[in-house]
């Protein structure tokens, strides 16, 4: 028994999540779930290497403990839903995954481990997992959408835990093959378990909002699955449904608007390199300005100014590196580190960079990171004093991989080949770029290809 009124709203998303298929899907909106996929391998690839990722699978082993689904990167293997969680963190472990900008919300960590797992719990093949991401991606982006987030971040809450545990509790419901009336259960359960604050900032916490996501949507698939329901309006109930608990009632129309017509997911802006959202326009004026000083490694600059939006400022202002998460987010690190001379990759936020006396001195007194009320969200601007009595600045107006400046799949190929190089996978970089390409006509083997060589565990 469901329990509330019927939410209208509700029913349209959980008919879209049940219904969906494949070759529904238009051809451009089909490459962009593509694309979005190969980035999140790649990111889940590369975040087996993260600092935090053996210390949260020890914990989780203990919780949820061993099974059969895969975890990127490794050999070992997990029950489902630790399986879901691994995979949502290492996704966003180097802090290089999707943003929705509009929401401030990360979505494939969420969605593409939770289909991963219930995929292979069920069976699904490729054209189901592709309609189930697809599901996921659109949703999470929708809700993001007409969360009304002035008011959501104003109370405080972070939304990948919030809004994207319903986004992935859809899509987990759709890999399972789930009715509107499972998929309207899952949507409600995934909503029950929606959590996490900017409380957390700085903090790994931060990162366990993705993970919660994750694997709550896991959890309410597949409750939904046996049979389990909740509340009918969930998402718009005035007593305690997710858009007024969490927001000020939000704008439910724009969640449905245009839904199977207009797509919200190409609004998702990748990450090429590692670093928070907040400094990815500041990191590439930095390459810019070190390719110009010509690896001089901070021979002859005599100050740099940095100046990023109000927003971007309260995230990466003021933040030190002494931890690889906060080195992530510090605008200082990065700058100082690139103009070193350092390769923007993953490696540039280990200890041993990061604990770099001549980088970290020139950071701290040299470095001067301000913000400016009306420079736009994505923007960034640097410029170095030098001592020769030349200044030299550059400006980004947003980041690469933003819906205004996209990347191609050559960019995220080249972030998948990096992220193989870092961490040994069953198959490489071309091995499964291909098989996502194939994933529609072809039986879901992927994760088996994502799993590290037996007895190469990092």
């Amino acid at each position: 028994m469901r329990f509330g009124a019927p939410g209208a709203i509700e029913e349209e998303l959980a008919s879209f999540a049940a219904g969906l298929r494949w070759d529904a899907v238009p051809d451009a909106i089909g490459s962009r779930v593509l694309l979005l996929l190969t980035d999140a391998l790649a990111n889940g690839i590369a975040g087996r290497a993260a600092e935090g990722t053996a210390r949260l699978e020890d914990a989780l082993l203990r919780i949820d403990g061993s099974g059969d689904t895969v975890v990127f990167g490794t050999d070992r293997r997990g029950a489902p839903l630790l399986a879901a969680a691994m995979n949502a963190y290492q996704i966003t472990a180097f802090t290089m995954c999707d943003v929705y900008r509009p929401a401030l919300c990360h979505v494939t960590p969420e969605v593409v481990p939770a289909v991963f797992a219930a995929a292979q719990g069920s069976g699904a093949d490729g054209r189901s997992v592709l309609a189930a991401l697809t599901v996921g991606l659109e949703l999470t982006a929708r809700l993001g959408r007409g969360l009304g987030y002035a008011s959501f971040r104003r109370r405080g809450f972070h939304a990948p835990g919030v809004i994207g545990a319903v986004g992935a509790a859809l899509a987990a419901a759709r890999v399972l093959g789930l009715d509107a009336d499972g998929a309207g259960g899952a949507l409600a359960l995934g909503a029950a378990q929606a959590a996490g604050t900017f409380a957390a900032l700085g903090s790994e916490e931060v990162k366990l909002h993705q993970v919660n996501g994750s694997r709550s949507g896991l959890m309410a698939a597949l409750l939904a699955a046996g049979g389990v329901r909740g509340a009918q309006a969930a998402l718009t109930s005035a007593d305690g449904g997710l858009l007024h608990a969490y927001s000020d009632g939000g704008m439910p129309d724009r969640i449905v608007s245009g839904l199977g017509h207009e797509w919200e997911l190409e609004r998702i802006s990748l990450r090429p390199r590692p670093g928070s959202s907040s400094v990815q326009s500041v990191g590439e004026c930095a390459s810019e300005l070190a390719t110009a000083l010509e690896g001089r490694a901070l021979r002859g600059v005599r100050a740099v100014r940095v100046v990023v939006p109000e927003s971007a400022y309260v995230m990466c202002g003021a933040t030190s590196w002494d931890e690889e998460l906060s080195a992530l987010q510090s605008a200082r690190y990065l700058v100082g580190a690139l103009l070193y001379g350092w390769p923007w990759w993953v490696e540039l936020f280990d200890v041993e960079h990061r604990s770099n006396e001549q980088v970290g001195v020139f950071a701290r007194e040299q470095i001067d990171v301000v913000a400016d009320p009306g420079m736009p969200v994505g923007a960034a601007a640097v410029s170095a004093e030098l001592d020769d009595g030349r200044r030299l600045e550059i400006e980004r107006t947003c980041a690469l991989g933003d819906p205004d400046r996209p990347v191609g799949e050559a960019d995220v190929r080249e972030k998948l080949e990096r992220a193989t190089r870092s961490v040994r996978t069953v198959a490489g970089a071309d091995a499964v770029a291909t098989a996502v390409k194939g994933l529609a006509d072809s039986p879901f083997d992927l994760p088996a290809m994502l799993a590290a060589p037996a007895g190469c565990e990092r």
